[in-house]
C-alpha cells in the first residue's frame, strides 16, 4: 500500500550498492516502481534517458556529481531529484544551487528516509529545518543573483569540495584520482589550491581538517 496516497511513481537509485539496497526496500514497502539501481554517472543517465523516472535519488560524491545534477536539472526539468549525502553542511547549498528537490543525511531513519521521499513526490521539495533557515537567511543578505559567503568551504571550486571530502574519508590521492577519473598530478593541483584557499600549512594538517569537515 502506498503510505499519503501517492501518485504512481517510477524511481531510480543511483549510489554505492550497500546504500541501494536500503533505498529498494523503503522504496518497495511504499508501493512505488524501482526502474533501476546502479552506481556510476553512466547508470545514471541511461536510465533516466531509457526510462524516463518521475524521482531519482543519488549521492552527489558520484564523479563529477554536482555537474551531474546541473546538466539533469536543464534537461529533465520535471525530474524531481533527491540527493542522500553524508553531509548537509558541506553540500545542501550546493545541490539546491544545483537544482535539487531535497537533501537527506546517508544516517537518516527509515522513518526520515521514507517523508523525504514522500514531501518530494507530493509536495516538490524536502529539507531540514536547519537548511531552510540558512537558505531564508542568505536569500535576505543576497544580492540579486547569488548568494553571500558565510563559510571557509564556500570558497572551494565543486570538485575542490568532493575532493576535500574525499580525504576526510582518508582516501588517498591515487585512489581519489582513479575513483573521479582524474591524473594523480590533477587531484595534487587541487589539494593545493584547497592548502591555499583554507590557508592549511600542510598535508596532515589538510587530512585532520577535511577529517573534521566531513563527518567522517
Amino acid at each position: 500500500m502506498k503510505t499519503n496516497k501517492l501518485p504512481e511513481t517510477r524511481v531510480c537509485l543511483i549510489d554505492i550498492p550497500v546504500v541501494v539496497e536500503t533505498l529498494r526496500l523503503v522504496v518497495e514497502r511504499m508501493g512505488l516502481e524501482l526502474v533501476k539501481s546502479g552506481n556510476s554517472v553512466l547508470d545514471c543517465l541511461d536510465v533516466v534517458k531509457q526510462s524516463a523516472p518521475e524521482l531519482l535519488i543519488l549521492d552527489p560524491l558520484l564523479p563529477s556529481g554536482l555537474d551531474l545534477l546541473k546538466s539533469l536539472r536543464f534537461s529533465y526539468p520535471e525530474l524531481k531529484i533527491l540527493v542522500f549525502a553524508f553531509n548537509e553542511e558541506l553540500y545542501g547549498l550546493r545541490c539546491l544551487s544545483a537544482g535539487v528537490n531535497g537533501f537527506l543525511e546517508k544516517n537518516a531513519s527509515v522513518t526520515k528516509i521514507t517523508v523525504a521521499i514522500e514531501e518530494v513526490i507530493l509536495t516538490g521539495l524536502s529539507f531540514s529545518e536547519a537548511l531552510g533557515k540558512k537558505v531564508v537567511r542568505l536569500t535576505v543578505l543576497a544580492k540579486p543573483g547569488h548568494f553571500p559567503s558565510t563559510e571557509p568551504l564556500d570558497a572551494l571550486s565543486d570538485r575542490e569540495l568532493q575532493i576535500f571530502t574525499l580525504i576526510g574519508r582518508g582516501i588517498r590521492t591515487r585512489q581519489i584520482a582513479e575513483d573521479l577519473g582524474l591524473n594523480v598530478k590533477t587531484v595534487e593541483s587541487h589539494k593545493a589550491h584547497i592548502k591555499e584557499k583554507l590557508c592549511i600549512p600542510n598535508c596532515t594538517e589538510l587530512a585532520r581538517r577535511a577529517f573534521m569537515w566531513s563527518g567522517s
